[in-house]
């Protein structure tokens, strides 16, 4: 990935994220664009060359929604953290031959423990099948409807009482987030926030673009 279009993937959004402690989510870049093109490539068509450049971006991101939590009040910072990515249905896995989601879950978690959060990944989470695509702008409540009760926790698996940052690729209407964060409640988790590397619709809008906060 160029500098240009790694620098896409420092313009940060932020999105509303109902069922998580801190209210709001944090995406590296708007859904637009070559950003689009970029996550797009890697995500369906085997450019995983591009895992390492998303994998540092999802970490800058990861230090950024820590500090804003320090900084603005969000709620409780914890002394430690599970890094959960999002699931795919096993049907998109079959189709691009691997999970996509857990190397950029893994960068994560060693980004935040580099800036002193012991964070580790945990594939906690599981979909069931789903029609349709992953990423389709067909509005909240289709989308909704179209996931509900297809997200779960895997067996075996204890999150009482741990603290979670859940990471996925794109946030088109929340839909997703919003399942993972009940399945994770469900199983005495907290759901501290979301993190995407990029957000659709209206959070792509540069004017909606946050700033960074300078890491202390």
């Amino acid at each position: 990935m160029c500098p240009a279009c790694a620098a896409l993937f420092r313009q940060y959004r932020s999105f509303p994220a109902a069922g998580f402690v801190w209210g709001s989510g944090l995406a590296c870049a708007g859904y637009q664009g070559r950003a689009r093109r970029a996550i797009l490539e890697w995500k369906d068509h085997d450019d995983e060359e591009v895992t390492r450049p998303l994998g540092r971006a999802m970490g800058e991101l990861a230090v950024q929604s820590l500090e804003r939590a320090w900084t603005g009040n969000l709620g409780p910072v914890p002394s430690q953290v599970l890094i959960v990515p999002a699931p795919s249905s096993s049907k998109s896995v079959r189709r691009r031959g691997r999970v996509h989601m857990p190397p950029v879950a893994g960068a994560a978690a060693a980004s935040l423990r580099q800036a002193g959060l012991p964070a580790q990944v945990q594939l906690a989470l599981i979909m069931g099948s789903v029609r349709g695509k992953s990423v389709e702008l067909h509005g909240s409540s289709a989308r909704a409807s179209r996931l509900s009760g297809r997200i779960h926790t895997r067996a075996g698996i204890e999150l009482t009482g741990q603290s979670v940052i859940l990471v996925d690729d794109i946030v088109t209407s929340g839909s997703t987030i919003r399942q993972c964060a009940a399945a994770l409640r469900t199983a005495g988790a907290y759901p501290l926030t979301a993190l995407a590397l990029a957000r659709a619709g209206r959070g792509s809008d540069p004017s909606r673009a946050v700033e960074p906060v300078p890491v202390i």
